[in-house]
């Protein structure tokens, strides 16, 4: 019976000789560690090893201190003010802050893979702190629901410069809070290559995630300036000779605002917007255009463009009536040129 079991642990004892030896050799064929081929995949499933990365990085723990201290100073629009930083989200995004010149203060990702597919400078890792975490961590503080694996934390970047070459336009929004719509205009008026973008006091945060998703990177190229009074408006208008109109949509008075009858009102492709500037009012998603607007439409001898509809739909929501008035602009001045070169 003794010599029975010592048999058994023998052949157990071989076994295991044979497979430690096979684990060494499959090592040498794909030139790992055994301990590479023994330690478990990332966690988005990403073979360790397999990504050699291009720029040294600081590898964190789950839950790691610098992470959570770093996103505390973003998350919200008090701290991004107050420290001068914001987040920005995903690959596509933070390369258009590196391709426009933001400067980076730390980058995180969950793959060196991600890292890898951003073209960083040669010195990347002597001008911004490169992090690699955990991806539950990018889970816990990322708010879209699929993570994308990658965050980066940038300077409020310097205002866009203004051309002359631009739209004769400029863009207002006049208390527009949902920031996804906020988003799609500066993206829509980046594209049209308007002047300047104009925020009053009612809108929604420049820099909140959704607002910077929706411009998919149009911040950094197109000029944008928040937080500006009517009175600053009215005094812009005046000194550059502009014409203000606000994208009204009806053109009856509801009773509300009988100043309304002294704005005249025009179809939106009928103004010829090739004789000057023009600023544009785009009214929000639940008050519309505001008081102030046509006030100072009163006073500069503004008008209402009109958009018409049928099916007895009472408007479109502001990104749809921003891109119809800001590309019908953009035809009439192509044909403005067109005529010239002829």
């Amino acid at each position: 019976m003794l010599g029975k079991k010592l048999m058994q642990c023998t052949a157990r004892l071989r076994c295991a000789m044979v497979s430690a030896k096979q684990t060494r050799n499959l090592a040498e064929i794909v030139n790992l560690s055994a301990s590479e081929v023994s330690r478990p995949p990332d966690i988005r499933g990403e073979p360790a090893g397999r990504h050699p990365a291009q720029h040294p990085f600081v590898k964190l723990d789950f839950n790691s201190p610098v992470f959570t201290k770093a996103l505390l100073k973003v998350k919200g629009r008090k701290p991004r003010e107050k420290h001068g930083l914001i987040l920005l989200e995903g690959w596509r995004l933070v390369q258009e802050a590196l391709d426009c010149g933001c400067k980076m203060d730390s980058i995180f990702f969950s793959r060196v893979q991600d890292l890898n597919k951003l073209r960083l400078p040669e010195d990347a890792s002597e001008m911004m702190r490169l992090y690699k975490v955990p991806y539950n961590d990018m889970k816990a503080w990322s708010s879209v629901t699929t993570p994308p694996g990658i965050i980066a934390i940038c300077q409020i970047p310097s205002p866009v410069p203004e051309t002359r070459e631009s739209l004769p336009l400029t863009v207002i929004c006049d208390q527009i809070r949902e920031p996804g719509n906020l988003g799609s205009i500066i993206r829509n008026s980046a594209g049209a290559g308007v002047r300047r973008v104009i925020l009053t006091p009612g809108c929604t945060d420049l820099w909140d995630g959704k607002t910077l998703r929706g411009a998919a990177g149009a911040h950094f190229k197109v000029r944008v300036r928040p937080n500006v009074s009517w009175s600053e408006i009215g005094e812009l208008v005046n000194r550059e000779e502009s014409r203000l109109m606000l994208a009204s949509p009806a053109a009856s008075d509801d009773g509300h605002r009988p100043f309304m009858r002294d704005v005249p009102t025009l179809q939106y492709w009928e103004p010829d917007y090739t004789e000057r500037h023009n600023f544009i009012v785009i009214g929000g998603e639940t008050e519309g255009i505001s008081d102030e607007a046509f006030e100072l439409a009163v006073q500069t001898e503004g008008c209402q463009v009109t958009i018409p509809l049928a099916n007895n739909v009472e408007s479109l929501n502001s990104v749809a009536a921003a891109s119809i008035i800001m590309f019908e602009i953009k035809k009439q001045m192509m044909m403005v040129r067109r005529t010239d070169d002829d």
